[in-house]
């Protein structure tokens, strides 16, 4: 049976490119911030932070709060009331697990059932795994099975390839396979968002 198509692609797009571009490598930690960060409650500065729509603000105290504890952090998501908010929040944070843990992050980014989160989670860890490590984050999405899921991994790659290297993200996006409507959008976003690197 097919997958359903996804009605808010546009939105999933706009705002992963959005997301990407204020987010960076987390630094190290020692042992006295590892201390220092226990002791805060992320849940209260997070959650204070995207009430008053502080999201970049909010990015970094995620961030730390996604090292230490990414489930604690996903539960939090889970409450966020608004679906298109609780989709941007949960891809964000898929990808900040990517930073530190990529495995365990794809792992959970393509076991999510709805379309909509799962397809802003892989996009998301693959923006930040290629940061990374970008032959692992390639050799990653050869091996997902779903069409569109894989289309997805493509073009998260081949966002962060094409600031570096707009040929060779040129023809990663070609291997994205159209196999109906949801990825043929996929595909053609793909090639758009080396395009616009290219203007950058």
């Amino acid at each position: 049976m097919m997958e359903k198509q996804s009605q808010s692609v546009g939105i999933v797009v706009s705002v992963c490119v959005a997301f990407c571009l204020s987010g960076c490598m987390a630094p190290p930690k020692n042992a006295e911030t590892e201390a220092a960060n226990s002791a805060i409650d992320y849940k209260a500065r997070v959650s204070a932070l995207y009430e008053k729509g502080s999201w970049s603000e909010a990015r970094n105290d995620l961030r730390e709060w996604v090292a230490l504890n990414p489930e604690a952090a996903l539960d939090w998501a889970r409450t966020i009331k608004d679906r298109a908010n609780r989709i941007t929040v949960t891809g964000q944070i898929a990808g900040l697990w990517a930073e530190t843990a990529p495995e365990k992050a794809a792992k959970f980014a393509v076991g999510i059932k709805d379309y909509d989160f799962r397809a802003m989670a892989i996009d998301q860890v693959a923006r930040s795994w290629a940061k990374g490590d970008l032959d692992a984050a390639i050799a990653w999405n050869t091996g997902i099975k779903k069409p569109t899921d894989k289309a997805w991994a493509i073009f998260g790659v081949v966002f962060e390839l094409a600031k570096i290297d707009p040929v060779r993200a040129s023809q990663l996006a070609e291997t994205i396979e159209v196999t109906g409507e949801e990825t043929e959008r996929i595909k053609k976003s793909a090639l758009k968002s080396i395009e616009t690197n290219r203007l950058k």
